[in-house]
């Protein structure tokens, strides 16, 4: 005997294997290819659809293992500096924002990568973890969620770094997509919490 699925449960299963949209551009860095090396990029200059709001930063490239891709963010050029993309929102609705997380192996200092996230201007988490000296292959890249919420027709994702020198903290795999947000309006509570290996994020609720 047939058995025969109704046209809307097909449908349904066939979004439910669909991967969710990321509404940013350039989330992985892959754009502008900087071959083995890195590029500079200061103030006012576009990496992709980012913007850098300060000081500079570093386009690296295959230098050291990226976290997806083979490219990736240092937030420190030969300052401290700070990136940012502004996406489009419904009012309303709940986003998930994910990233992956590191430091610039290349200091010998002992001193922790700090970053800092922000959705629309409000700090999300102040964020550290420990550098892997020399270990350019061999990256430890953690990775965060937090669920937002918009309150408009745009949102803007930023991150500020928050280390001194020219080796700052990297990102790498952003992604901002629809998802489930809290029920008490809270915008700053992180969605998941990192494995025990990860740094603890702190909170400003």
């Amino acid at each position: 005997m047939r058995r025969w699925i109704p046209l809307c449960a097909f449908l349904c299963l066939l979004a439910a294997d669909e991967p969710a949209q990321n509404l940013l551009s350039n989330g992985d860095f892959e754009e502008v290819d900087v071959g083995e090396m890195y590029q500079q990029f200061d103030k006012g200059d576009r990496v992709g659809a980012w913007t850098v709001d300060s000081g500079s930063v570093d386009l690296t490239g295959k230098w050291w293992d990226a976290a997806n891709g083979k490219q990736s963010l240092d937030l420190n050029g030969d300052k401290t500096g700070s990136i940012s993309q502004t996406v489009e929102t419904t009012s309303g609705e709940g986003y998930v924002v994910k990233f992956a997380f590191s430091g610039n192996p290349d200091n010998e200092n002992p001193e922790k990568a700090v970053i800092e996230v922000l959705w629309d201007d409000k700090v999300l988490a102040t964020l550290e973890c420990d550098r892997e000296y020399g270990k350019h292959h061999a990256m430890k890249w953690n990775r965060y969620s937090f669920a937002v919420k918009a309150h408009g027709d745009r949102g803007t994702l930023k991150f500020v770094s928050k280390t001194e020198g020219g080796w700052g903290p990297l990102i790498d795999d952003v992604s901002i997509t629809k998802g489930d947000v809290f029920e008490d309006d809270a915008t700053t509570r992180p969605a998941t919490v990192p494995s025990s290996n990860e740094p603890q994020a702190s909170i400003n609720s």
